[in-house]
């Protein structure tokens, strides 16, 4: 079965075939997020149509910035939850480039960075981001302190109480090595700060 999966993946057209699932699925997902968005700009516009005065081109200017707000909430959400389900079951392990868990793997990693491009971005040290990560699966204690979005699979990821992580750090728990995909879990402890700009990699306990 491995082997029949091996060659089904090494193929071209199969690849391509799988590109365009997978983009069409970022697109769907992106699109399901934005609705709630484009639901509140569009009650407004119909409120305010024909725009004749400067206070409707006011609320339709306002009804655009609380649709980035709402976009902000709901596509933080959303993705979470599906970068919960297409992870949920992946253990720590070396996983060959031509399988399935890469498969899983990319897919909710790309998720994870139109998230981190259009919403995590912009919401550090907030709770929306750390509501974010512990909807994906990372353990997190009291009181941490995210001031950077680069977790990457955080669900293999375990931070104690008042931890503080500083801007631009990134905390891997995979590498790729000799055609394998590798997941290990990181553990931070209790009252532990990273500053800005470290890297952690996979496997590493603090």
């Amino acid at each position: 079965m491995g082997k029949v999966l091996a060659r089904l993946l090494e193929s071209i057209p199969i690849q391509i075939l799988l590109n365009i699932v997978i983009y069409a699925a970022y697109a769907s997902i992106l699109g399901i997020c934005l609705v709630p968005s484009v639901m509140l700009v569009h009650g407004v516009w119909r409120a305010t149509s024909p725009l004749t005065t400067a206070g409707d081109l006011v609320l339709i200017s306002l009804a655009s910035g609380g649709a980035l707000f709402t976009y902000f909430i709901t596509g933080a959400l959303v993705m979470a939850l599906v970068i919960r389900i297409i992870s949920w079951g992946i253990k720590p392990g070396r996983y060959p480039m031509v399988s399935l868990t890469m498969v899983r793997w990319l897919l909710y990693s790309g998720i994870y960075q139109l998230a981190g491009a259009t919403i995590l971005t912009f919401i550090p040290m907030g709770f929306l981001l750390t509501a974010f990560f512990r909807i994906i699966g990372a353990k997190l204690g009291k009181n941490v302190r995210l001031n950077s979005w680069h977790l990457n699979d955080a669900y293999l990821l375990e931070m104690g109480d008042n931890v503080v992580v500083g801007g631009k750090t990134d905390v891997s728990c995979h590498t790729f090595e000799k055609g394998h995909l590798i997941l290990q879990n990181v553990k931070i402890g209790s009252n532990t700060l990273i500053g800005q700009g470290c890297y952690i990699s996979p496997g590493v306990t603090m």
